[in-house]
């Protein structure tokens, strides 16, 4: 697989407060136990969406999920993280919406003392710290154009 090709992944669960997603696809739901993050379940959709989660952390290529809100996209980028080649390195979640877009820049590619008021010191970005690791970045669509361009 080439560093360019992209899997797609959608997850199709239970929210955890047992709503559904989607109708007529309640196929599991969620651990929030952080010690316990799996998926529960048993399902053909679920069994699919584990074995997607195996061939994405099998591979190198950058790995798009999509779903709605709720649906579990931070915990099946946790299992593909643990199930990968690289899981001795850090993965760092970002969740774009929550940054200011003014200083989303610099957190996520960091900044050197003085370079704006304010800096004080030479601080990483998210991506430096997860140099080697995988970076999840929550909520995507909320960057804007230029920030997505940066990327």
């Amino acid at each position: 697989m080439s560093e360019f090709e992209t899997v797609h992944t959608v997850t199709h669960c239970r929210r955890t407060d047992s709503s559904p997603c989607a109708p007529g696809r309640n196929v599991g739901r969620m651990a929030t136990d952080q010690a316990a993050q799996q998926l529960i379940g048993r399902s053909e959709a679920l069994r699919v969406l584990e074995e997607e989660i195996g061939y994405a952390a099998r591979s190198t290529a950058k790995v798009l999920i999509t779903g709605e809100s709720g649906v579990g996209k931070e915990l099946v980028a946790r299992l593909i993280h643990q199930q990968s080649t690289i899981s001795s390195f850090p993965l760092v979640t970002v969740n774009c919406a929550a940054i200011p877009e003014p200083l989303l820049e610099s957190e996520l590619f960091g900044h050197h003392r003085c370079s704006f008021t304010g800096a004080y010191r030479d601080k990483p970005g998210l991506l430096q710290v997860a140099d080697g690791g995988t970076v999840f970045l929550d909520v995507l669509g909320e960057m804007s154009a230029r920030m997505q361009a940066l990327l």
